[in-house]
């Protein structure tokens, strides 16, 4: 039972005996109330919403049973998410487990994940992605970004501003495509729409160009067809990279149950 007792929060147990004492200025669940607990001492600030909110302050972790796992020393702990939670310390990151057991170093300014069983890091300017033992999958590399991806793949940048490009990893390692492109969309149906800084086409898991650069925007397929530009009106291709609606469209998109909704401009003749 989590309880308020004199402006503080603890946890009861159902015979209300006190398994985490209620001493704690915020306590939150980092699995949804089954076993793991974070305990904040420090200030509270409102947040936009009006609610109290942890500020500056220290977290330690306890099971649901009252044992500290991990003491007071984290500036963050975050969710449980596969199998391990990322904490902050004086500034650095990394990742301890359900046990309080550090996995991941606390040696890194920046994480993304874990996702997909992965964590991209940031160290010394350099960038890296860890499985969830801590092991390299991609060593720490010379870059401007390394960021883990809803298609289960790594996009990595290098370079800033106009001269940036990217590339795609697979959560193995293995390089798709080096960083050529302007930007890499997300693989849709076995495809990802590049932009080589001049047009878009598309390419596959091998890095192939299967369809040629040759259009200002190319979208993502979508049961076997997608949303492409030409001369600044839109229409539709194939897998194949064919026309199947001609592009003549001043606004085409997707409505559901593979069907599309456009409009097109009319000019009338002065007179008619």
């Amino acid at each position: 039972i989590y309880v308020l007792q004199e402006g503080k929060w603890g946890l009861l147990d159902l015979e209300g005996n006190a398994v985490i004492a209620p001493e704690w200025d915020a306590l939150y669940s980092l699995d949804e109330g089954r076993t793991l607990w974070a305990a904040f001492r420090g200030e509270m600030v409102m947040n936009i919403r009006g609610w109290d909110e942890p500020g500056e302050g220290l977290w330690a972790l306890y099971s649901a049973d009252g044992t500290e796992l991990s003491p007071l020393q984290w500036s963050e702990i975050g969710k449980l998410t596969d199998g391990l939670m990322i904490v902050e310390k004086d500034g650095l990151k990394g990742a301890i487990n359900a046990r309080g057991e550090i996995v991941i170093p606390v040696e890194y300014s920046w994480s993304h994940g874990p996702y997909f069983g992965r964590l991209a890091v940031e160290k010394d300017g350099r960038y890296a992605v860890l499985d969830m033992t801590g092991l390299e999958v991609i060593p720490l590399t010379e870059c401007s970004d390394m960021h883990l991806y809803y298609d289960e793949t790594v996009r990595v940048r290098q370079g800033t501003g106009v001269d940036a490009r990217e590339g795609v990893c697979d959560l193995t390692g293995r390089e798709i495509t080096p960083c050529i492109w302007l930007s890499v969309s997300g693989f849709c149906e076995g495809l990802a729409a590049v932009d080589d800084g001049d047009a878009c086409g598309y390419i596959d898991w091998q890095g192939e160009v299967v369809i040629p650069c040759q259009w200002q925007y190319a979208g993502d397929f979508t049961g076997g067809y997608a949303i492409v530009q030409q001369d600044g009106l839109y229409g539709v291709i194939d897998m194949t990279g064919a026309l199947v609606v001609p592009c003549e469209w001043n606004r085409l998109e997707w409505h559901g149950d593979g069907q599309l909704m456009g409009t097109k401009t009319t000019v009338f003749p002065v007179g008619e």
